[in-house]
């Protein structure tokens, strides 16, 4: 989805306001839900994957439903139920050939209704044969959630490039660039697998996050369930709230473990809902981590500065005001370049003579 698209604003509004109305009418799965909730649902894919981004959402940061007693498979398989067909369906009489008799509008609303349902109904596992990959991708300082064909979702946040190719046996997703959140909808006969650069993610039934660094580093945090991480030979099993940092150089990889908290997973997820934050990284990694927000660049002119503890949050897309954060909190100046119209510098403040 477009976040900029005044109709795609609507759509999460109306998500968020059913994810929060399902909870407090106490639905822990879908025997009683509401008529027009399974309406609104069922009436495209957008509204499909807008309420599963929202629902994922509040539960990472603890706002409604974050036991996951609600149940999301059963509730669009009981949202596909309760639609209604807008118009008759005809059955050809036995002797007699079948006829279409469907008005031109009803046909093309079935067709849609149809397509639909087959993107909630597709076996796990059917044999899919691909020939060529479909790509996806996001702009700078833009996030795009997609729901893939076999009931795994992946959320891409800003200047991020995917492949993905589905074969007899096997799903996999190439990150190419950027950072992407992995929601896998498991299945023993195809195993999913990310692979980023040197490095390959296997999961096993999971959420996770992968963030390509450069051409020879790839971090993995696990949000919930396992992976199996495997670079150059070597492989490392990944449990819920862990961390792995990929390097490999040429035949050589080195993994380095560790375990991250609850507030830290947080944190590193933060972006999905448009914000930064900062908890004690360097001047650097913070102005790493808005550079890819923004057409305008940050670059460290002083490296005295370079090391500075950063706290704080901020919109990634709000340039001006990480600038007038620097500003306030270290006497930081930003001073555009006079060689590039899309660079500003960053030097600390001269002291007055």
């Amino acid at each position: 989805m477009n976040s900029h698209d005044p109709d795609d604003t609507r759509i999460r509004r109306d998500a968020l306001r059913w994810v929060v109305e399902l909870t407090d009418l106490g639905c822990p799965d879908a025997a009683a839900l509401p008529q027009g909730f399974s309406n609104w649902l069922s009436e495209s894919d957008r509204h499909r994957a807008a309420f599963i981004e929202a629902l994922r959402t509040s539960r990472r940061l603890n706002a409604v439903d974050p036991a996951h007693r609600i149940d999301i498979d059963e509730i669009l398989q009981k949202a596909k139920a309760s639609v209604v067909v807008p118009f008759p369906i005809r059955h050809a009489d036995a002797g007699h050939p079948s006829q279409d008799n469907r008005s031109p509008q009803g046909g093309w609303l079935w067709a849609a209704y149809a397509c639909l349902l087959g993107l909630l109904a597709i076996p796990y596992g059917v044999e899919v044969l691909q020939a060529a990959p479909i790509t996806y991708s996001s702009g700078v300082g833009q996030r795009e959630f997609i729901p893939l064909e076999d009931g795994s979702t992946v959320e891409l946040n800003t200047r991020t490039r995917i492949e993905v190719r589905y074969g007899p046996h096997s799903r996999e997703v190439r990150l190419l660039s950027g950072e992407a959140s992995f929601d896998v909808k498991h299945d023993r006969e195809r195993p999913f697998r990310v692979v980023s650069g040197g490095t390959s993610v296997k999961d096993v039934g999971t959420q996770f996050v992968i963030w390509r660094l450069d051409e020879g580093t790839t971090s993995v945090t696990v949000l919930e369930g396992r992976v199996e991480v495997e670079a150059a030979g070597r492989k490392e099993m990944l449990d819920a709230e862990e961390v792995a940092t990929v390097s490999t150089h040429g035949s050589a990889a080195r993994i380095d473990l560790k375990s991250v908290s609850r507030p830290e997973i947080q944190r590193r997820m933060s972006w999905q809902t448009g914000v930064l934050i900062f908890q004690g990284q360097t001047l650097a990694e913070a102005v790493r981590a808005i550079n890819r927000y923004n057409v305008r660049q940050l670059v460290i002119a002083d490296p005295s500065i370079a090391t500075l503890r950063v706290g704080g949050s901020c919109r990634g897309v709000d340039l001006e005001s990480f600038v007038a954060l620097l500003a306030v909190l270290f006497d930081v100046q930003a001073v555009p370049s006079r060689e590039d119209a899309n660079v500003i510098e960053l030097k600390r403040r001269a002291a007055p003579r």
